[in-house]
């Protein structure tokens, strides 16, 4: 089912006004999602799906909002924004779109499965979804530019985030986290996004969303290279000496179970 971008638009706005307010009931924000079918679809599919493995099908919106949260809600509402305005696949465009938004939905479920039943969860998630949406700017505005940035990496086999630097001035990551600033992001989300190739450059004394969508990059099988037709080189990834500098309280084969376990098909 398919988003109408201007009405999923306005609904993210209208979502933040009422996430602010302290006397915002389950009932309203219930009443707000059950405005918009493709939200509503949206929401019911993920709160059944095999993500959050319940015993018992939930079919009230309602209900689902309670199950939820209302960082989750946000979270789904706010990519249902972002994806709805991704371009479909454009001949002369360096990138991939569907496979850039399989990947990213990959390292949303890996990095809120790092983190799961702690106050991070919703923002890790958030940030998995997001971390590469200043892709969705430069394959509208730079598609040249990004062309260029991926002929670079490769001839001199470099990440491509550095020749994206180098050519256009900023990394997707930069423009990304730039874009999050605006629309009044939390910071640890703004902070995952602009760091998420480089999280060694950020002084950590936890495991924090960073941390979370930086694990999930190293230990899903594929990262956001795999978007591109060409053989763009890959980042250094972190490892398990990255788990004990955030000072994580589980190792890296625990780490590996939990990413993998979140891979599981949400469609049951």
């Amino acid at each position: 089912m398919n988003v109408d971008p201007e009405r999923s638009t306005a609904l993210f706005r209208i979502f933040q006004e009422i996430l602010t307010n302290d006397d915002t009931s389950v009932h309203d924000v219930a009443k707000l999602i059950s405005t918009d079918a493709a939200i509503t679809a949206k929401l019911l599919q993920l709160v059944n799906s095999a993500f959050f493995r319940l015993a018992r099908r939930i079919t009230g919106i309602e209900q689902a909002v309670s199950h939820l949260g209302f960082g989750a809600i946000r979270n789904l509402v706010l990519s249902a924004e972002v994806f709805s305005r991704w371009p479909g696949r454009d001949p002369k465009c360096a990138l991939h779109i569907d496979k850039l938004q399989l990947h990213v939905h990959q390292v949303a479920a890996a990095a809120r499965s790092l983190v799961a039943g702690t106050p991070k969860a919703d923002d890790a998630m958030l940030a998995g979804l997001l971390h590469d949406i200043g892709y969705w700017i430069l394959s509208n505005e730079c598609q040249a530019e990004l062309t260029g940035s991926v002929a670079l990496a490769i001839s001199e086999k470099i990440p491509l985030y550095e020749a994206e630097t180098r050519i256009i001035g900023a990394s997707h990551a930069q423009v990304g986290a730039y874009l999050l600033g605006l629309w009044g992001l939390p910071y640890p989300v703004i902070e995952a996004v602009a760091h998420h190739h480089t999280p060694r450059s950020v002084p950590q004394a936890e495991f924090d969303p960073l941390a979370a969508v930086a694990v999930a990059h190293a230990l899903l099988p594929e990262d956001d290279t795999a978007a591109f037709e060409a053989p763009v080189p890959p980042d250094s990834k972190v490892d398990a000496q990255y788990l004990t500098a955030v000072n994580s309280c589980f190792d890296w084969a625990e780490a590996e179970s939990r990413v993998a376990a979140s891979q599981i098909s949400n469609e049951e």
